[in-house]
């Protein structure tokens, strides 16, 4: 291994919840700027810990999404809570 691989190898990185929210602001964002629609939120819980809506991507198109925070905090503060962001959408319609 050279001196180039080795040290890409220990290069410090973000924790992974971090990584998925910025991946899903990113989708969203790219989404809302290809001429796709607000993502709408449809509903929720009370506490905020799932949302749930569509985003238009095109005409007549849009893609539905799911966010869920986790309830247990990880055990060091300096750990986030884990996220799941849950996009649905493909070429076929699943479900009417």
């Amino acid at each position: 291994m050279d001196d180039a691989t080795s040290s890409l190898s220990h290069a410090p990185s973000a924790p992974k919840s971090l990584r998925m929210a910025t991946l899903a602001l990113c989708v969203l964002t790219l989404l809302q700027l290809s001429g796709g629609g607000v993502a709408a939120i449809s509903g929720g819980t009370n506490d905020g810990s799932e949302r749930w809506g569509y985003v238009q991507v095109r005409p007549k198109a849009h893609l539905f999404w799911w966010y869920y925070r986790s309830p247990h905090r990880a055990s060091s503060p300096g750990k986030p809570w884990p996220t799941i962001l849950w996009l649905q959408g493909g070429p076929v319609r699943t479900a009417s």
